[in-house]
This record gives C-alpha cells, sequence and structure tokens, in this order.
C-alpha cells in the first residue's frame, strides 16, 4: 500500500509538471519581475566585487536565497532570447513549487500513515488558483511558502530522527527559508524553544544531547542565513533588523480596495488578512482546515502532558501555531499588507496541513458514513477547484469563492482589487494581436512593458510599447482599470475598450483605443461628437491644453497635437467643502487627486487630443487644475516640469 501510496504521488507530481509546462506562458510578466532580477543581479557584483550599488538597491532588504540561484540558472544556460529566459524563469520557480507539494504530502504520510491524506494533501497544496498562477511569475511569496513546506518537514524528521545529522540538515533549511524573507528568524526561536522542551526530566546524557542538538541546529540556522544573504555580510546584526522592520512597516503607501474601501497598507483594517484567506480560499481547504484547527486543539487540550515530550502530538501543535501565530501578530499587530494576502501566502502551508488533519478526523469520526463524507468532500472539493481554474484560465489569479458577491456585473471589482499583478496584460496582448495580425502595433502598458519581452521573436518585431520607443504615438493602450486606486474612487477609462478581460462579470483588464482613426466608425462616433461639442464651447482657462467645464466634468482638449504631446500629463485637486466626504487616506491631505494622463484616459481623435474626468458628486469648494509636461534628455530618461498651475473657484 504504501508502495502504491508513492507511486501515485510521484504521478501527481510528474502529471502537474507536465501541466506546467503547458501552460507556463499563459500568465505573463508581472512588474516585480523585473525588480527582482534586478537585486540579484547587484547582489552578483557585490559578491565579486565589481559593484557595491547593491548597498542603496532599493530592494537590497528582500532575501536573494532563490533569487541569486534562479539567475544563476538562466545565466548558465546561455539563453540570448527574452522569451526563452522568462520562460525558464517560470518554469524553474513553477517547479520549486511542486517540490513544495511534494514535501506536503511527504510530511502528511509520515504524520498520518496515509497515502490517500497525502495525495489529497498535493492536491490541495496545488490547487490553489491564486497561488498556481503565481507559482509561475512571483518569485518572493510562493518560493517562501514552498520551502517554509519544506522546513516543516526538515523539522518534523529532525524532532523524529533526534540526531545531530537531521538537526543540522534541518538548520540549513530554516537558514535557506530566512534567506528568502527574513521573518523566518522567527522558526530558528520557535524550534529551539520547542526543542528545550526536551530538557524536563532529561538525565546528564540527555541534556547534553538536547543542548548541543538545539545549538547545532542554531548555528547551521544563522550560518546558513549569513552565507545566502550577502547584503548582511558587512553588518549582519543591523541589516537583519533593518530587514524586519522593512517587512513588518513597509514603508511604500501601496494603496488597496478592500471591502469598497482604500487604504494604504499602513492602515488596512485588522479584519484584512482574515477576509482575504476567507474570500480567496477553495472552500474546501477552508472546511477542512476549520475542521483540523478545532481537532487539533481540542488534542492538545485533553492531552497536554504529550506537548512536553517528542510526539507527534507536539509537532501538530507545532503546526497550528505556525498557522495561527503569525495571522494573529498580522490582525493585532498591524502589520503592512496590500495586494491582497499574497504576503501571507506561507499560512498556506500549515493550512493544507490542518486540512489533512480535519479530513482525517472526519475519516475516523465513525463508521463508513463519515468516511464517505470525508472522501467526498476531499473529492468534490478537488473536483471544484479544477474545475473553477479550467473556467476562468488563464486569470485564475483573480479568483474568488462563493462568499463574495461574484453574480451581480460589475461588483466584485468595487470591492477588492482584481489584478493588482497585471498578469492579465499578457491575455491582453494576445487579443491585440489577433486582432492585428499584420503590421506594427503600437501599444502602452504602464508598469507592464515586460509583458513585450515574453512574446514570440515575430511578434516583438511589430509589437512597440511606448515607453521603448521614445515619444511614439501609441494607438491603443491596456490597462488593469487601477488608476482608481490612486484617486480612491471608481474612475472609468475614458478612451473606447476595444476588448475587455472579465471574471466573474466584472472587467479585470481591457484593450483601449487611443487612436481613434484605428477603430470602427461606430465606436469612434461618440467621441467624435464629444470632440465638436468641446470645440463649441469657449475654455474656461487657456494653456498649452484648453480645459472646458461640461457638467461635472472637465476636458483637456490640445489642438493639432503631436505624438509628443500625448506624453503630458494632467492634475486635478479637488477640494471639498467637507473634509470627511475624502476617501479616509486621503483626509490628510485635504483634497483628491484625480491626476491623469493622455494614455488610459485620453483619445486622439482629428488631429486633436481629448482627454477628461468626472468630479466626484459631493459639493466642491474649488479645485486646483496643472499641465505636467514629460521632457526626455539625452539618455532617453523621462523628466518633468509643471508649466501652468490655476486656481478655480466653483458655486
Amino acid at each position: 500500500m504504501r508502495t502504491v501510496a508513492r507511486r501515485g504521488c510521484a504521478a501527481g507530481f510528474v502529471l502537474l509538471a507536465a501541466v506546467g509546462i503547458v501552460v507556463a506562458d499563459d500568465f505573463g510578466v508581472v512588474y516585480d519581475e523585473s525588480a527582482q532580477q534586478s537585486v540579484a543581479a547587484a547582489t552578483l557584483l557585490y559578491v565579486f566585487g565589481e559593484d557595491d550599488a547593491l548597498l542603496a538597491h532599493r530592494d537590497r532588504t528582500y532575501g536573494v536565497a532563490f533569487e541569486v540561484p534562479l539567475l544563476l540558472a538562466q545565466l548558465a544556460l546561455g539563453l540570448e532570447d527574452s522569451r526563452h529566459e522568462l520562460l525558464v524563469r517560470h518554469g524553474l520557480t513553477h517547479m520549486f513549487f511542486l517540490l513544495g507539494g511534494l514535501c506536503c504530502a511527504v510530511l502528511v504520510r509520515r504524520l498520518t500513515g496515509s497515502g490517500v491524506l497525502a495525495a489529497s494533501a498535493l492536491l490541495l497544496f496545488v490547487l490553489h488558483p491564486r497561488v498556481y498562477a503565481h507559482s509561475f511569475v512571483n518569485t518572493k511569496d510562493v518560493p517562501f511558502l514552498a520551502m517554509f513546506m519544506a522546513a516543516l518537514l526538515l523539522i518534523h524528521r529532525a524532532f523524529a530522527k533526534d540526531s545531530r545529522g537531521a538537526f543540522a540538515l534541518c538548520g540549513i533549511g530554516v537558514g535557506v527559508l530566512a534567506g528568502i524573507r527574513s521573518p523566518a528568524v522567527a522558526l530558528v526561536v520557535a524550534v529551539c524553544a520547542v526543542r528545550l522542551l526536551d530538557l524536563i526530566g532529561a538525565d546528564r546524557a540527555r541534556r547534553h544531547h538536547v543542548l548541543g542538538t538545539s545549538a547545532l541546529f542554531a548555528a547551521a540556522s544563522l550560518a546558513t542565513l549569513y552565507a545566502v544573504w550577502p547584503y548582511l555580510w558587512a553588518d549582519p546584526v543591523a541589516r537583519l533588523v533593518e530587514s524586519l522592520q522593512r517587512m513588518v512597516r513597509h514603508p511604500e503607501p501601496v494603496i488597496t480596495l478592500f471591502k469598497g474601501g482604500f487604504y494604504t497598507g499602513q492602515d488596512i483594517p485588522r479584519d484584512y488578512l482574515p477576509v482575504w484567506i476567507t474570500i480567496a480560499t477553495p472552500p474546501a481547504v477552508l472546511l477542512l482546515g476549520a475542521v483540523g484547527v478545532v481537532a487539533t486543539a481540542g488534542r492538545c487540550l485533553t492531552g497536554p502532558a504529550q506537548l512536553l515530550r517528542n510526539t507527534g502530538l507536539r509537532f501538530e501543535a507545532l503546526v497550528l501555531a505556525a498557522f495561527l501565530l503569525p495571522a494573529a501578530h498580522v490582525v493585532l499587530s498591524g502589520t503592512h499588507l496590500y495586494n491582497g494576502w499574497r504576503q501571507m501566502y506561507f499560512l498556506y502551508a500549515p493550512l493544507v496541513v490542518l486540512a489533512a488533519f480535519g479530513l482525517r478526523t472526519l475519516a475516523t469520526a465513525g463508521g463508513r458514513v463519515w468516511r464517505r463524507t470525508a472522501s467526498g468532500l476531499a473529492l468534490s472539493g478537488v473536483g471544484a477547484t479544477m474545475l473553477a481554474m479550467a473556467l476562468i484560465h488563464p486569470l485564475p489569479f483573480v479568483y474568488f469563492n462563493y462568499f463574495v458577491d461574484r453574480a451581480t456585473p460589475g461588483h466584485l471589482r468595487t470591492l477588492y482589487d482584481m489584478d493588482y499583478y497585471e498578469m492579465s496584460f499578457a491575455s491582453a496582448l494576445a487579443h491585440l494581436l489577433a486582432r492585428l495580425p499584420a503590421g506594427p502595433v503600437h501599444v502602452h502598458m504602464k508598469f507592464a512593458e515586460m509583458n513585450w519581452s515574453l512574446l514570440p521573436a515575430e511578434d516583438r518585431a511589430r509589437v512597440f510599447v511606448l515607453s521603448e520607443t521614445a515619444m511614439r504615438h501609441a494607438d491603443y493602450y491596456i490597462t488593469n482599470h487601477r488608476r482608481h486606486i490612486r484617486s480612491g474612487r471608481p474612475l472609468p477609462a475614458y478612451a473606447p475598450s476595444i476588448h475587455d478581460i472579465k471574471v466573474y462579470n466584472n472587467t479585470v483588464a481591457s484593450v483601449l483605443a487611443v487612436n481613434l482613426a484605428r477603430v470602427e466608425a461606430h465606436i469612434a462616433a461618440p467621441f467624435e461628437a464629444a470632440h465638436r461639442h468641446t470645440l463649441a464651447q469657449a475654455p474656461m482657462a487657456r494653456a498649452e491644453a484648453d480645459v472646458h467645464w461640461q457638467g461635472r466634468a472637465l476636458t483637456f482638449l490640445m489642438k493639432n497635437c503631436t505624438p509628443a504631446d500625448t506624453w503630458w500629463r494632467f492634475t486635478v485637486n479637488v477640494y471639498p467643502r467637507e473634509v470627511e466626504r475624502l476617501p479616509n487616506h486621503r483626509r490628510a491631505f485635504g483634497f483628491e487627486d484625480l491626476g491623469l494622463d493622455f494614455g488610459e484616459r485620453g483619445v486622439l481623435v482629428h488631429g486633436d487630443c481629448m482627454v477628461r474626468t468626472v468630479l466626484p458628486p459631493y459639493p466642491i469648494e474649488r479645485i486646483e487644475v496643472g499641465q505636467f509636461a514629460p521632457i526626455a534628455n539625452k539618455h532617453n530618461e523621462r523628466l518633468g516640469r509643471t508649466v501652468w498651475l490655476q486656481r478655480l473657484a466653483l458655486e
């Protein structure tokens, strides 16, 4: 039976790896990838003494224990095509994730003695829609999740074998984990604390063994952390503290949408993490995990004496603590989070193990009915998740379960961030290329230009991204509609959409036509009418672009504009009569920032550039409008200057 279970897990792993190879290029490139590669490259230059730019790098406090080997693998293969480089990078990241799933299966097999539970745990671990999509492109959070699972397996092995070699290997694993994300150093303290429980009632020889293995584990952990993280070499204590502070109090004021309100990562509500886990995790895992939490806590309360000895129950208690304590710390301490719960994906490792405990509890509750219920729940849960992933492919990164309203059109996107990582841009590019099977394609993709690098060579030759074709006018704009994040309220794009990517009746991303000469007449007609209406009115202010007031909308119109003029940006600061009407993250400033640029919000119509924004519905005291001209220097770096600013009092 054990051999059958092992063969089943191995076959499942091979099948999952094959599927991963097939779908690897469906998920695009996220904006963090260039930053991760940059800090890895800076680290290598620092190691070889060629450059110390790492010491001032923006992301120097992020561990590189996974990122540097990934970059070395790319360099070792000698790949010259950007698509091949990215596919190798995504493939290796995904394989590391699958290895984490295999570690999960092995751990559950050792804890429960059941091959069926081990196979179930493997599937539950891998088939989380959001995590699965991230497993290709997210080289921070998902490798940390996979390595966290591997660390749990090594910790169990160390306590089970109770040998110096096992604890040394465990220390190396935990050190690598901390080298990916520094908060994992807390696991060093936790393991040592649990290990020292074995001193209770021990004789002298036993005490020496316990203390020796504890010291060996701690030394191996810290030495490995030091070795795999060159940024620590000059001043390990101070720089580790710096990294821990940044992880807990991330300084970047990222704005996130949560339950219909807008927050920075610094002021998220206490229920942010619990709600995200609840609405973005497959229900079967939540249900089985809840049963596992209750069952494990109950066993710990009824057999506390076993927690003082090196028993299986004590390790189960450690798994329970690995899930509950970090989550409780985030809730109680106000740790800065944003972009859903991706920074806390590592909690999914102990949650899946607890779900396996829950499945075991249901299966052994008594009688054939309970066993069938447990089996049915596991099979239906895995099946439902696989079906959900298939239906929304290639967009599983915006998966939501039935705990939120997914049926009302457009409702979900007003409550929670959807494609915050810009993974949908690959699908949008694919549609645009299918729409334009020949000839050049000029497109603008803010913060997602690397998706161009993933295209086949023949497509890259005809796709021109605005940021890479200095001052070239883009005919199309790809957006995930996150402009509302900056202002704290939904701002529909003004340019016409020629294709919307939707999930659960909610638009995730769109391909917008900036140049109306490139779209069908019936699409351009409403904007041409608005253009004629604007020209017929006298502007309320004149500058490089005239400002027109039309109802609750401000329209900026630049006549006879050139491609260079489409780089203009406009500021619109709205001062309400009651500050309480502002989004909570804007109240300290006293105004609402509706800043916009031509790209997403404007159109080129009959040689004129036209862009507009709709003002909020609340009473307004005054607005400030300005025009900001981007200028490229000799290095083609975008600079800028404000050329006009005027205050307008409103009745």
